[in-house]
Parts: C-alpha cells; sequence; structure tokens
C-alpha cells in the first residue's frame, strides 16, 4: 500500500521535544502508516542487533564517535535519508520562546503558563505536519506516542488532553481525524528513539 494513499490509510505520530537554553523550543514529529510499523521496525532494529546493543539510545547521552550508541544512531539517520522517507515523514518545529506572548498563555505567577505554551505549539506542529504531508483529503490517526518527560509542573499533555486539539475546528474542517483520546506515553520505544535521533541532529 502506498504512503499517499489518503482517505483509508490509518497513521501513527511519534513525538519528541527539546528546549534549548532558555530560547528555543523543538518538537519533532515522526509519521508512519500503521500497516508499515512492523516492517520498517524490523529494518531500524536490525541495525541495533548487528551493534549487539540492547540499551535505550537518546541523543544527548552519546559520549563518544566510537561508542555503539553513536554507530547505531548515525546508521538511523543514514538508513532515512536513503530509505525511509520513502514511506515515513519526519518534521521539526521550532519555536523561539523570546517572541512570543508571554501573558497570551497566563499572568507570570501562573503555574500552568508552561504547559499551556508547550501544548499551543504541540498542536501548531502537529497540525501543520499533517497538512503539510497530506493536502488534501481526510486523515486518520490511531495514536499519538512520546515519552515521559520531566517537567516540576507536570506533564504538559496533562494540561490540554488530545481530546481538546481533536475538538478544534481547524482539524474539524481539515478532515484530520485523530481516534483516540489522549497521548500514549510510553517508556520505551524504538520509533521514539528514532525521533530522538532526528531532532538532535537539527
Amino acid at each position: 500500500m502506498g504512503f499517499f494513499k489518503i482517505g483509508d490509510t490509518t497513521y501513527v505520530v511519534f513525538h519528541d521535544e527539546r528546549y534549548i537554553g532558555r530560547e528555543w523550543l523543538y518538537h519533532a514529529f515522526f509519521i508512519l502508516n500503521k500497516e508499515l510499523l512492523e516492517m520498517e521496525l524490523r529494518k531500524i532494529d536490525s541495525i541495533k542487533n548487528d551493534n549487539g546493543y540492547s540499551g535505550k539510545v537518546r541523543f544527548k547521552e552519546i559520549r563518544s564517535t566510537s561508542s555503539r550508541s553513536f554507530t547505531i544512531a548515525k546508521s538511523w539517520i543514514r538508513l532515512f535519508y536513503s530509505e525511509l522517507y520513502r514511506t515515513c515523514r519526519y518534521s521539526i518545529l521550532g519555536v523561539n520562546l523570546n517572541n512570543i506572548d508571554y501573558d497570551f498563555f497566563g499572568t507570570r505567577g501562573d503555574r500552568g503558563r508552561r504547559g499551556r505554551i508547550f501544548q499551543r505549539f504541540f498542536e501548531i506542529g502537529l497540525y501543520g505536519s499533517l497538512r503539510y504531508f497530506f493536502p488534501s483529503g481526510r486523515v486518520n490517526v490511531s495514536g499519538i506516542f512520546t515519552d515521559p518527560k520531566n517537567f516540576a509542573l507536570g506533564h504538559p499533555f496533562y494540561w490540554r488532553p488530545i481530546y481538546n486539539i481533536r475538538a478544534k475546528e481547524i482539524f474539524k474542517i481539515n478532515k484530520i481525524c485523530i481516534n483516540s483520546d489522549e497521548i500514549t506515553i510510553l517508556e520505551r520505544n524504538t520509533f521514539l528513539e528514532v525521533t530522538d535521533v532526528l531532532i538532535g541532529c537539527e
């Protein structure tokens, strides 16, 4: 089945984020055809297996170019740009936090302000990614996955669960259907590791 067959194809979205200092917030989205997940997973996992590595690959924890995690990350990037790009899509949204109006998201002492900023640009990045790659027709998303976030004020996605995003008119008008009430938190997932490596290389 072709990746761009719209309407009766279901996709899954893997998400990661990164703060660079206090100035930049990045949201990354790795979008895959649900029916091709197992096939793509075998390709990605084979690189880990070939390197005899079963641990979690995290970009920020790579310390040496001679480490197995570096070799795996480098191979994943090569795999994406040589092959996976045909069936998978990846996008990143960068936000210069110095340019936003913080008062729009709450007062200075509002403990929920950071979560609302995070969530608003997550929504913008998600919508923009889906409409960019699938500019017409219905888009079905069966699930959105991310890893645990360690924020002092709590998990950003708890502030506005996915059913609030799903209810937005812009998603309805543009026929983007998210068939889940919440974002799924995964402690460990290979696709999330790939997303982390891709955003780390930007």
